[in-house]
């Protein structure tokens, strides 16, 4: 059977049948945990199936709009700055714009696919959907080797070759910035693969705002997993309960949350190019740049390093 090659994030449109979190109506990209997403029939795809890769998790049926679980008298839930020593943010969808992902794995790699057997497009999809599912809640939903052998193709080049599309979301920059004057530790915590990490770091210097980077492929377990948590605290001795963390899947927030990480926060609107997805079940925020809301001026020593 011919198989496809998938890799840290898949675009298409999909329906918000699991709790699951990126969605951004009317579309997001593909799914990061087992059965969360679904696409949603549009005038360009059709069909009920969910693909793996690099992640908006659909919200719930109900969820209330982006925001979030609104705080006193209605006032928006802000991290507590001056309980954190560590910030986590993941990647795609709440620094970087989940749009790229949408585009690649909703449109080029599909293309690419049915040009490569000479397929109409419905036939490519309809050939792809049964692949994609046997992956689903794995650390291979993200692997671009994985997906490279299976498809007989190489996922990694195919990416790099649209890599000028990568870029910020809005205010994401500006904010890791500022990030970088406060006395924290800041931590970037994926579940892309190393491959698509370099591409995206090359085209935007991501890795230059973080003290440290990794991937769950370093670990052998996706973020959604509860085993994956206690692992990323050994490797990196960091306090759950003085640790900010960051995403914009609700499966992997969850995860976070259970094993105790003290502030998680989602993000509503990981596509730029999509409308603000609803969000109830944590914290949310529509761009990382609105958790500055609560953030004080970076108190400074007389060396100009910051200082708490």
């Amino acid at each position: 059977m011919t198989r496809l090659a998938v890799g840290e994030g898949f675009g298409i449109i999909l329906d918000p049948v699991r709790e699951d979190s990126r969605q951004t109506p009317p579309g997001r990209a593909w799914p990061s945990t087992r059965n969360e997403y679904r696409m949603k029939s549009t005038s360009r795809h059709s069909g009920s199936w969910a693909l793996p890769g690099a992640v908006p998790d659909a919200a719930a049926p109900g969820d209330a709009a982006g925001g979030g679980m609104p705080g006193t008298a209605g006032v928006p839930v802000r991290p507590r700055w001056s309980e954190i020593d560590t910030v986590m943010l993941d990647m795609d969808g709440t620094l970087l714009d989940l749009h790229f992902d949408n585009y690649f794995w909703g449109e080029l790699l599909p293309r690419h696919y049915a040009a490569r057997h000479a397929l109409s497009l419905e036939v490519a999809r309809a050939t792809l959907k049964p692949l994609f599912q046997a992956s689903e809640g794995t650390l291979d939903w993200y692997c671009t080797d994985f997906w490279s052998r299976e498809l007989a193709f190489d996922v990694v080049a195919l990416k790099r070759a649209v890599g000028d599309r990568v870029c910020f979301l809005p205010g994401a920059e500006p904010f890791l910035r500022r990030l970088g004057e406060q006395p924290v530790r800041k931590i970037l915590v994926t579940n892309a693969h190393r491959d698509s990490l370099a591409i995206k770091a090359q085209r935007t210097g991501l890795l230059r705002y973080f003290d440290q980077a990794v991937s769950s492929h370093d670990l052998g377990l996706p973020k959604e997993s509860a085993a994956f948590w206690p692992r990323l605290q050994a490797m990196l001795e960091f306090d759950p309960a003085g640790s900010l963390f960051v995403d914009d899947s609700l499966a992997v927030l969850r995860a976070a949350k259970q094993h105790g990480i003290g502030q998680v926060f989602a993000i509503s609107r990981p596509d730029s190019t999509r409308e603000i997805r609803q969000v109830e079940a944590f914290p949310a925020v529509e761009a990382v740049e609105h958790l500055l809301d609560s953030l004080p001026p970076a108190a400074r020593d007389g060396s100009g390093s910051p200082s708490r």
